[in-house]
C-alpha cells in the first residue's frame, strides 16, 4: 500500500493537482455568494483513499480513490469539489479521443442518469452555468493521458441552489463513446441552510377588517415574542406614513407561512394601506428583512388569485390564501382566462348548456341539445368563441358518449354533429374545436381513464380515427388548438402531435425520471410537468417547462428530495405554479412565485385542489 500510495502522489503531481491523502487537505475554500444572513459554508474533512484498489483489469475500468469533504453551502455559493480516480484497467484514457476520453458524468439515484443537475453544468437543459464540459458531463480528466495505475485529480464547481435541504449528488466516472466505469456510488452530501432573511410576499383583503399577510417561508408561529401570531408585531398605515388607529388580533395558519389580522375598525374600501411587520422570525430563527417587512395593499372585497377545489362532495370558490368559500360552481371546465365556467344543465328533461362566470355573474343559455340526446363531456373552443362536446341518447342505460357535436357561443343556440361512433364500449370524451380551421378533436376511453382510439375532424370532411396504445392518459389540446399532448404512462414520455395527425409525435422522456400529469403552459406551445425520480423515495424533483419545438427544457424551480410527485397548477397568468407540500401525503400545497422565488404555503380545509381561477 505505501508503494500503491507513493505512485498515487508522484502521479497527481506529474497531474498538476496536489494529492491530499489524509482528510482536511482535500478541502477546499467556497466561493461566497451574497446573503441576505450571515452564512458561513463550509466542506468537511476529506475522505481518504481505500487500503486497497484493483488493477490491471482488462478494458476500461476505474476505482474511487478518495475525494474532497461534504458539504454545508450558503444558498447560491460555490465550491470546488475534488476527486481522485483510480485507473484500474488495462487501457490508458487519453484526453481528445471520443472512444478513449474519460469523464465524470451525473449518475443514480441524483440527479440521475445523464441528468442535469441543479448544482452545475453548462447552462443548457435547464442547469445552472458552472464550467462544467456539459450539462450532465461535471469533468473531464485534468491531463492528456492517464495510464493504467495513475490517479486522476478530477475538480468541478458545485453551487448550491437556493431552496434549503439535504441533496445527495451522485456521479460516476465513463469513457465517452464507450462505457460507464466503476464506481457506482461516488457521491457528496450537500446541505444548504435555511439562512435567508424571511420576507412579507404579499398582503390583501378578503373584507375590510381582515388582512391576509404572507411570509416567504414558515415562520415562528407561537402566541408570545418574535411570533407572526402576535398581533402587535403588526402595524398599518397609509401610503404616506399615517398611522391607522387598529386593536389587531393575529392568527397563523398551521403551515405558519399566513397571519390572519383582524382589525378592530374597517378599512376603507378600494383604499390602499401598508401592513408592517416587526420583530418575526422565521423558523430557523432569522429576523425578518428589514428592507421586507412591510407590503402595500388595496382593500377589496376578494384577491385576484382563487381555486376550485371539491370539499365536501361540493365543488366550490375560493381564494388562494383564504379558506372561506366565496361560492359553489357546477363544473371546473374552464374558459383560456379561467374567468368562466361552462357546464350541462337539465330542465325539462333537456341537456342546456350553461356559461357563468367564476363567481357569480349571469348564467347564460348557449345551447339546448336535441330531446334524444343527452350532454356528457365538453370542453371550450381554443379561442373561447364556441364549444366542442359529447352526448350518449337519451335511454341508454350506460351513458356512453357517442356523439361529437360544436356550438358557437353567438351562433343562435345550434349544435352541429361532427361525428358518431357506436354504441358497442368505449364513451366518446372532447379534447377541443380550432375554429379557424375548423379542427374538432376527440379521444375514447374506457376502464382505468386510459384514452385510445383518437379521432379528428377536419371541416366537412369525415372524421379520421387513430389507433392509439392503451396507456395514455391526461389528453390535452392547445390554448391555439394546434397541438395535443398526452402521458404514456408505461413508456414514462410525454408526447406531443399536430391535433390533425396523431402520426406525427414529438417525445420527452428521460430514462430515470417519472413524470406527473403533464399540462399546456398558460397560452403558450411550452409544456410543464412535475418531474422526479424514484428509488424508494422520490429524488432530483422540479418543475419543467419544455418547448416541443426546439426540444429547450428548463427548470423552473428545483425542490427537495422525498415527497411525492403530485401534479402541479398553474395561475392562467402563469405568474405561479401550485405543487404538493414536500412531504409524502402532506396537507399542504406550495405557490412557488417565478419572479421572486418566494414560496408561499397554502393549508387545504379537507378539500382537494382542483384548478386555479382569476376571482377579478
Amino acid at each position: 500500500m505505501k508503494a500503491r500510495n507513493a505512485l498515487a502522489m508522484s502521479v497527481a503531481m506529474m497531474l498538476g493537482v496536489a494529492p491530499a491523502l489524509a482528510g482536511a487537505a482535500l478541502a477546499t475554500e467556497p466561493r461566497m455568494a451574497p446573503a441576505a444572513a450571515t452564512c458561513t459554508s463550509t466542506v468537511g474533512p476529506g475522505i481518504p483513499p481505500p487500503a486497497t484498489v484493483a488493477s490491471g483489469i482488462p478494458g476500461f475500468h476505474a476505482a474511487w480513490y478518495g475525494q474532497s469533504g461534504y458539504m454545508t453551502l450558503c444558498p447560491g455559493d460555490t465550491s470546488t469539489a475534488t476527486v481522485a480516480i483510480y485507473n484500474s484497467g488495462s487501457r490508458g484514457w487519453v484526453s481528445g479521443v471520443l472512444g478513449e476520453v474519460a469523464y465524470l458524468g451525473t449518475w443514480n439515484p441524483s440527479p440521475g442518469q445523464d441528468q442535469p443537475s441543479v448544482f452545475g453544468g453548462d447552462g443548457t437543459n435547464g442547469s445552472p452555468s458552472t464550467g462544467w464540459p456539459r450539462y450532465n458531463r461535471v469533468a473531464i480528466q485534468p491531463a492528456p493521458y492517464v495510464g493504467p495505475n495513475q490517479v486522476a485529480w478530477f475538480q468541478f464547481a458545485v453551487r448550491a441552489p437556493t431552496t434549503p435541504g439535504s441533496y445527495g449528488f451522485y456521479i460516476r466516472a465513463l469513457v465517452e463513446g464507450a462505457e460507464w466505469m466503476e464506481d457506482y456510488g461516488i457521491f457528496w452530501q450537500i446541505t444548504v441552510p435555511d439562512t435567508t432573511e424571511p420576507t412579507v410576499s404579499r398582503a390583501l383583503t378578503p373584507s375590510t377588517t381582515k388582512v391576509l399577510v404572507n411570509f416567504s417561508e414558515a415562520m415562528k408561529c407561537s402566541t408570545e415574542g418574535a411570533s407572526i401570531g402576535t398581533g402587535a408585531n403588526y402595524a398599518i398605515t397609509t401610503p404616506n406614513g399615517g398611522a391607522v388607529a387598529e386593536t389587531i388580533t393575529a392568527t397563523a395558519n398551521a403551515s405558519c407561512t399566513q397571519a390572519s389580522l383582524v382589525l378592530s375598525n374597517p378599512l376603507v374600501l378600494q383604499n390602499q394601506y401598508i401592513v408592517t411587520v416587526s420583530n418575526v422570525q422565521d423558523s430557523a430563527g432569522n429576523t425578518i428583512s428589514t428592507a421586507g417587512r412591510s407590503a402595500s395593499f388595496t382593500v377589496a372585497a376578494t384577491e385576484i388569485y382563487g381555486l376550485i377545489s371539491s370539499r365536501a362532495s361540493t365543488l366550490i370558490v375560493r381564494s388562494e390564501n383564504d379558506s372561506q368559500s366565496l361560492g359553489t360552481v357546477p363544473s371546473f371546465v374552464l374558459d383560456s382566462e379561467h374567468r368562466r365556467v361552462a357546464a350541462w344543465v337539465t330542465a325539462g328533461g333537456v341537456s342546456e348548456l350553461h356559461v357563468r362566470n367564476v363567481i357569480g355573474g349571469v348564467d347564460s343559455v348557449v345551447g339546448r341539445l336535441p330531446p334524444e340526446l343527452v350532454g356528457r363531456g365538453l370542453a371550450w373552443a381554443s379561442d373561447d368563441g364556441g364549444f366542442a362536446v359529447t352526448a350518449a341518447e337519451q335511454g341508454d342505460s350506460e351513458g356512453l358518449a357517442i356523439v361529437l357535436l360544436t356550438i358557437d357561443i353567438n351562433g343562435g343556440g345550434t349544435f352541429k354533429e361532427r361525428h358518431r361512433i357506436s354504441r358497442s364500449g368505449p364513451t366518446l370524451m372532447p379534447l377541443g374545436w380550432q375554429r379557424a380551421r375548423d379542427l374538432v378533436a376527440a379521444f375514447e376511453t374506457g376502464p382505468g381513464g386510459y384514452n385510445f382510439g383518437y379521432t379528428v375532424v377536419r371541416g366537412g370532411a369525415a372524421a379520421q380515427r387513430y389507433e392509439t396504445p392503451f396507456e395514455i392518459i391526461g389528453m390535452e389540446m392547445s390554448p391555439d388548438g394546434t397541438q395535443v399532448l398526452g402521458t404514456w404512462v408505461f413508456e414514462n414520455a410525454v408526447k406531443v402531435w399536430p391535433t390533425d395527425n396523431f402520426e406525427t409525435k414529438t417525445t420527452l422522456a428521460s430514462p430515470s425520471d417519472r413524470f406527473a400529469t403533464a399540462h399546456w403552459w398558460p397560452r403558450s406551445s411550452e409544456i410543464v410537468s412535475m418531474v422526479g425520480a424514484f428509488n424508494g423515495a422520490f429524488y432530483n424533483r422540479r418543475v419543467e417547462r419544455w418547448d416541443p419545438a426546439t426540444g429547450r427544457r428548463t427548470i423552473s424551480f428545483a425542490l427537495p428530495d422525498g415527497g411525492s410527485l403530485g401534479g402541479q397548477l398553474t395561475r392562467p397568468d402563469g405568474t405561479a405554479v401550485m405543487v404538493p407540500g414536500p412531504q409524502s401525503g402532506a396537507s399542504t400545497w406550495e405557490v412557488h412565485e417565478l419572479a421572486t422565488g418566494n414560496v408561499t404555503t397554502i393549508q387545504p380545509a379537507s378539500e382537494v385542489f382542483l384548478a386555479t381561477v382569476i376571482l377579478r
